[in-house]
């Protein structure tokens, strides 16, 4: 049982939409589920499907969520009624981290209402709207919980979704994948093919187009994921036309490109071939697919640092490894001075090169650094003071600068000194990327915050010593990888 407090309907526009939406309830509408005392506020449109509307939905506590609202009048054929009775029969029994939680579901006479988990960040085919197509290891790490989703369904429920694609894959306010919308899920038992036809058209798997006398299966699943994973990856799908008809002839035909600009990985190419295969059998399993190099490649270090300021995973504490403890850009040297923890003195210049004054001040550090197929390789001298070689004894006068006026009684700390591998400007200051994957933060404000352990210790410093981590701080330290990773 359910009771609106409403006003009058009347169309609204919705930012997110390209045209006039009719809403079925007005914004502000309070919708009250009887058997369990709650009322759900409407905040705004999240988005609309044939059948269906769905709400940002508010209850006393602040605790929000997605309400799913289907108009009952809409449906017109008893078929379709079948499929809403399933999808709430499928849906309310599921249970996993990479599936959108449905918590509950209840109706009336003209519309059946279904509390959902909100995800925050929107559908994945957003995120690519916005960024045009996404980094490999964030795709990665997309599909592993997609797949890590699939494994739960397909295995542990029986379930294969059956409209697979990136406006049903959902983010929460952490960048996990839920899967999500089961309109046209089904159960499949034992040795089962399904025969319907159905699913969108540019991620339809070719048994379902045109293997109505042999059925599908979850190798159906399977497919939609490669045309995820190449949509990502490349931008746009790989079966692509105006014309639905001339899509499916692409499909059937197994007729698709990796464009010459596409600059992609030997591992995602390979994964993507093995997915898009015609025949349903050959395709890898799940499993496999978990195990392929495109998945199990190691994940950035920057990544799992912001993961773990993003779940709030640091632990404040003093760091026992060498960092920046000051930095500044020196423009007649054309690079950036710094002094480390360690009594390092050292240079940063744009060309890459780095030379350090070791702390006993006896001997220095030459590194320089090349691209060697695909990656950098970093070239290592140490020379007597005495005998700095001629091709860089200008650099080395450079330095003796540098510490000459900046040299300001710091306090060191007896810890191996650790050189610095990059350094990011940014506009409020200095990245600074260590050796041993510590990075500092080295704000013009005086702020500076040292993340080591992947961002799992943090000490943070401002003009008076030691402070807080607040949560400023971490904000401001969250949008600077946000943009070095390219995250939405």
């Amino acid at each position: 049982m359910w009771v609106a407090e409403t006003k009058p309907k009347c169309e609204k526009w919705n930012p997110c939409m390209s045209t006039k939406v009719e809403l079925y309830m007005e914004i502000g509408t309070v919708i009250t589920d009887l058997e369990y005392h709650t009322k759900y506020m409407l905040k705004k449109l999240l988005g609309r499907g044939a059948y269906a509307q769905c709400y940002l939905a508010e209850i006393e506590s602040g605790e929000q969520y997605a309400m799913k609202v289907v108009r009952l009048k809409d449906i017109k054929s008893r078929k379709v009624h079948e499929k809403l009775e399933s999808e709430i029969a499928i849906h309310s029994k599921l249970d996993n981290p990479n599936v959108v939680k449905m918590y509950r579901s209840f109706r009336s006479s003209e519309y059946v209402f279904m509390v959902l988990e909100l995800c925050e960040r929107g559908a994945l085919d957003a995120l690519l709207k916005r960024n045009g197509k996404l980094k490999e290891r964030h795709v990665a790490r997309f599909v592993k919980q997609t797949v890590e989703g699939l494994i739960y369904l397909h295995n542990s429920v029986s379930v294969v979704h059956r409209d697979l694609k990136l406006g049903n894959l959902f983010l929460d306010s952490k960048f996990n994948v839920k899967i999500g919308d089961f309109g046209l899920s089904a159960v499949i038992k034992d040795g089962e093919k399904k025969v319907t036809m159905c699913g969108t058209p540019n991620y339809i798997a070719p048994e379902v187009l045109f293997g109505k006398a042999s059925g599908h299966s979850f190798e159906a699943d399977i497919w939609s994921l490669g045309v995820i994973i190449y949509t990502l990856l490349v931008g746009v799908p790989p079966f692509q036309k105006k014309n639905v008809e001339d899509i499916y002839k692409m499909i059937k035909l197994n007729n698709y490109i990796f464009p010459e600009n596409c600059d992609l990985s030997s591992e995602a190419i390979d994964l993507i071939t093995q997915i898009l295969n015609t025949n349903p059998l050959e395709r890898p399993t799940l499993e496999h697919i978990l195990s392929h190099k495109f998945l199990s490649k190691k994940e950035h270090f920057l990544m799992k640092i912001y993961r773990n300021l993003m779940t709030n995973r640091t632990e404040e504490g003093v760091v026992d490894t060498d960092y920046v403890l000051f930095s500044i850009p020196v423009t007649k040297l054309r690079g950036v001075g710094y002094v480390l923890k360690s009594g390092v003195y050292g240079i940063y210049f744009s060309d890459h090169r780095n030379l350090m004054l070791k702390p006993n001040r006896k001997s220095v550090i030459y590194l320089n650094s090349t691209i060697e197929s695909g990656k950098r390789v970093f070239y290592k001298e140490e020379h007597l003071v005495e005998k700095i070689p001629a091709e860089i004894a200008e650099s080395y006068k450079g330095l003796q600068y540098f510490i000459r006026t900046f040299d300001n009684g710091f306090s060191f700390l007896d810890v191996e000194p650790c050189f610095i591998v990059k350094i990011r400007k940014i506009e409020c200051g200095f990245l600074f990327v260590m050796a041993d994957s510590t990075i500092v933060f080295d704000f013009v404000d005086g702020w500076r915050v040292v993340l080591s352990r992947c961002g799992e210790r943090v000490s943070c410093y401002n003009g008076l010593g030691l402070a807080s981590f607040n949560q400023e701080i971490r904000g401001r330290c969250i949008e600077i990888l946000r943009g070095c990773l390219g995250c939405g």
